[in-house]
């Protein structure tokens, strides 16, 4: 009789958990396979739930197994490739370019008219059908017309924090008085002259965004019909925002209920272990290593040749400490390495930060990359390169676990002084191993965050999260009129 009732509990449990399953559709349409690290990493948490997940993106897909397969690889139609780019080609255009981001997006989505999408969009599953859809946060939300065909929820996952054009898709507040616009760099401090600079870039890119991007509309509705949404009202019926933050390295900022922080979620420190070679190199570098990456979309090499020189300087005063340095393609290096720097093609960098001889990174201020350097607790000299990594440079440097400096204008003896401080002032280091305390202390993992979030919007609706702000207008968001007739009000009482 035990034995039955046993039996019959363990087939309800999993009864449950085959009912509880859900079928998601992910869309990651960006060539860059940096930012799909989080992505990816959210997407194995949610198979390892039980939940089955189908891809949509523009490069294979390592490991395929029926609960996470690709089932399209779409052509990439942007200015950008998965391969890593040169810096001295494109980061100077990119940074005097306000119309970049929107321009990208639209060649992004030239792909909502490839043959297979719309045969999807057609005949989408139906055994069983799609509970949601997954998509990239950033400039390509054309791809949401699938879930308004299909009426399922839909779920943006932004990689790095908000750009200027996205608080209005989920009705957050903006808060330019105190937070920066996250896409190019501002006068330190809080004055005037700060906030009226961070007020300008924020609103010039947000409105060379939205006008640029009307033209997924049209491609909408060249595709999709006459009665297709134009973008804006695709972009406003967004279910929930995943954000790659978290305020202990971010700020404290008002966030609407369907903005949800989870900074870190890709750290897992899994994947290959240290080879034999580099992990007894490491371990023999007893005066300390510092770790120089520019992530995998820069090459170092690719650096000026005068800002290599001022480099390769530097890193040769540091002996004996050593340096790891990740060079993708050595033979395009014009310049002799010095003899304390060891350089590899691929490093696995979550490996290699948790090392104890580690003192120090040389990175470009990517999230993803000085997120894991937070997590464990290492000290960094920021060389950022474009978009969010100026923003990222400079919460580090308020916080007082980075150096900064920007490599159009460096000067050997400023980069000497940006190691140095790192090295030989230990409040860098102990800053860095408080702040990393800050960043681990949640009551669940970025990972559980999401997926509870995720789970939670299937549950209980598409329109569960969704703030008031959103059937409103601007003008009454801001409660213009009301400020208008007090403004007149008080000019009346002036002049009795």
């Amino acid at each position: 009789m035990l034995i039955n009732k046993l039996i019959l509990l363990l087939v309800t449990f999993e009864v449950i958990g085959c009912c509880s399953a859900y079928r998601i559709l992910g869309i990651y349409s960006l060539p860059i396979k940096s930012h799909f690290i989080m992505i990816n990493q959210l997407f194995k948490g949610l198979i390892e739930k039980g939940h089955n997940v189908d891809l949509i993106n523009t490069f294979p897909l390592n490991g395929n197994n029926t609960s996470y397969k690709q089932i399209m690889t779409l052509p990439d139609h942007s200015v950008l490739t998965s391969k890593t780019l040169r810096i001295d080609e494109f980061v100077v255009n990119f940074n005097s370019n306000y119309s970049l981001m929107g321009l990208l997006g639209n060649a992004i989505c030239k792909n909502i008219g490839h043959p297979e999408l719309l045969k999807l969009a057609e005949n989408p599953p139906k055994d069983p059908p799609y509970d949601i859809i997954i998509l990239h946060m950033m400039n390509y939300h054309c791809y949401m017309i699938l879930a308004h065909r299909w009426n399922i929820p839909v779920v943006l996952v932004s990689t790095t924090a908000m750009y200027p054009w996205m608080h209005d898709m989920i009705g957050n507040p903006e808060n330019i008085a105190f937070s920066p616009n996250n896409m190019k760099t501002v006068p330190e401090g809080n004055g005037f002259w700060a906030r009226l600079v961070n007020a300008y870039i924020f609103y010039r890119l947000k409105f060379s965004y939205l006008y640029l991007t009307q033209y997924q509309s049209d491609l909408l509705k060249k595709y999709y019909g006459p009665d297709a949404p134009n973008i804006r009202e695709l972009e406003q019926s967004v279910s929930l925002v995943l954000m790659n933050t978290y305020f202990p390295i971010n700020g404290v900022k008002s966030l609407t209920t369907g903005v949800v922080e989870v900074g870190g979620l890709h750290i897992k420190n899994d994947g290959l272990e240290l080879d034999v070679d580099l992990k007894k190199w490491l371990d023999d570098s007893k005066d300390g290593v510092i770790y120089f990456s520019l992530g995998s979309m820069f090459r170092i090499e690719t650096f000026p040749d005068h800002v290599l020189d001022i480099i390769l300087e530097s890193l040769k005063k540091l002996a004996p400490v050593k340096v790891l340095m990740r060079i993708v393609k050595l033979e395009e290096l014009t310049k002799k390495l010095p003899s304390n720097v060891h350089t590899l093609p691929w490093i696995p960098q979550e490996k290699v930060l948790n090392h104890p001889n580690v003192k120090a990174f040389i990175t470009h201020g990517g999230l993803l990359g000085t997120q894991e350097a937070v997590f464990y607790g290492v000290p960094m000299i920021c060389i950022p390169l474009l978009a969010d990594q100026w923003t990222n440079a400079q919460n580090y440097v308020r916080l007082k676990v980075a150096t900064v400096v920007d490599f159009r204008y460096m000067t050997q003896k400023e980069f000497d002084q940006a190691i140095d401080n790192i090295l030989k002032t230990p409040e860098y280091g102990e800053n860095a191993k408080r702040l990393s305390k800050l960043f681990r202390d949640r009551p669940r993992s970025p990972q559980s965050t999401a997926i509870y979030w995720i789970e939670y919007v299937i549950r209980n609706g598409k329109n569960s999260l969704r703030s008031p702000a959103m059937d409103l207008k601007w003008w009454q968001i801001s409660l213009f009129i009301k400020r208008l007739i007090s403004f007149k009000r008080s000019e009346s009482k002036k002049r009795r």
